[in-house]
């Protein structure tokens, strides 16, 4: 099988369709070059590898799996990352440097669903999530600090940046008497009003105003974001849905999270929130997190569970 992708770091990994070979640092030249057979992976041909901290990242040669090949004193073999549906048609690495966000990788599958997986090796850190959009997303690329998508939306292809904000087309505008009136871009929408760290939740009708109690003077109008967290079904014994399991008590730990919503509570204003009486019994026991608007920060989650039998 001939080459379908290289990536190199400290070595060399040279990637077939069936195998996976590494040149080994200092063995580069034509008097020394020498290769040695890593595994049977190969690499996908729609996505080209990546270099991460001391290793490679790769979608092994069935697009089913992300592996990370990894380099200290020798080569190592693969850990397997995560799985995802679907086959991947695009990948990016957003490193960040700063201290309290990490890296992240995205991997785009040919649904429209992308894999948002948070790296950081040196502290352990691997958790995946998924991120859906209105529209279906085409292609991701990262450009420097910023990560953009093309999206198919209403017949459009629009070009978004993925960025840490509150609502989306955002605009700045007047109010008037009490009311807003040039939101013709919105209409049918619900849309978030701010003004002075104040903010409400407001549908625009079909004239494109919105009557809102707020003075005259400058704000901000948006579509809010909604977001869900979901937990794994939880195990019981290594056991999942064959038993029936209640969450008792959620312990939640946050930072710069004013409001937040578990399954169906919701609680405000605090650092730790405690959920109690989470749900009935049920085999695929799992807990929910979500809301829109408000920015939720989640350090920890600890869950106090009973069982049957």
């Amino acid at each position: 099988s001939g080459i379908v992708s290289m990536a190199i770091q400290r070595n060399m990994h040279i990637f077939t369709s069936a195998e996976h070979f590494v040149v080994p640092e200092g063995r580069f030249t034509p008097s020394k070059f020498t290769t040695s057979e890593m595994n049977k992976n190969g690499c996908f041909r729609a996505i080209r590898p990546t270099v991460y901290e001391n290793g490679v990242l790769t979608i092994e040669r069935k697009g089913r799996n992300l592996y990370y090949y990894g380099y200290d004193d020798a080569p190592r073999n693969a850990s397997l990352y995560f799985q995802y549906e679907g086959v991947p048609v695009d990948m990016a690495l957003e490193k960040n440097s700063v201290k309290d966000k990490g890296d992240f990788l995205y991997v785009l599958v040919d649904s429209g669903v992308m894999y948002v997986q948070a790296l950081g090796l040196s502290e352990n850190i691997n958790a995946t999530c998924i991120f859906e959009t209105d529209g279906k997303i085409l292609s991701v690329a990262t450009v420097a600090d910023d990560t953009y998508i093309a999206v198919v939306r209403n017949g459009d292809i629009m070009i978004e940046k993925i960025a840490d904000v509150r609502t989306d087309s955002t605009r700045y505008t007047q109010c008037v008497n009490g009311t807003i009136t040039d939101l013709t871009d919105f209409i049918g929408e619900r849309v978030y009003v701010e003004q002075n760290g104040r903010a409400v939740a407001k549908n625009v009708d079909n004239t494109g105003q919105i009557k809102i109690g707020f003075a005259d003077g400058a704000v901000k109008v948006g579509l809010p974001f909604r977001y869900e967290v979901k937990s794994n079904p939880i195990a019981i014994n290594g056991r999942t849905t064959s038993i029936r399991k209640r969450i008792n008590r959620a312990t939640v730990e946050c930072v710069d999270t004013p409001k937040i919503q578990l399954n169906e509570q919701i609680l405000e204003g605090e650092d730790t929130y405690d959920f109690f009486a989470v749900g009935e019994y049920e085999r695929d026991c799992r807990y929910v997190i979500a809301g829109e608007y408000t920015p939720v920060r989640i350090l920890s989650v600890q869950l106090d569970v009973s069982y049957e039998g």
